[in-house]
């Protein structure tokens, strides 16, 4: 579930939403990172899902996503289910 659409972080360039992860029983708060590159392309750290509204926030940014990194392998494991 997502807390926080994109906002911006301090300078052009740098944006995060925060999100929400329940597993085994537990819930706890996340970030997802955008960063934009020098070739404009875009890059997703510790993504999360990829809601309509979280689509449209980052078409409004109108740069391709070049990259999606995942902070550790379960996180990678858990999110190859979700469609991006």
């Amino acid at each position: 579930m997502i807390i926080s659409m994109l906002r911006t972080l301090g300078r052009d360039g740098i944006y995060a939403a925060k999100y929400q992860i329940q597993e085994f029983g537990l819930k706890y708060a996340s970030q997802m990172t955008v960063m934009r590159l020098s070739d404009n392309s875009l890059v997703l750290h510790s993504p999360c899902q990829l809601t309509s509204e979280l689509r449209e926030e980052l078409d409004r940014l109108d740069a391709p996503v070049s990259h999606v990194l995942f902070p550790n392998k379960y996180m990678g494991c858990l999110h190859r289910v979700l469609i991006w």
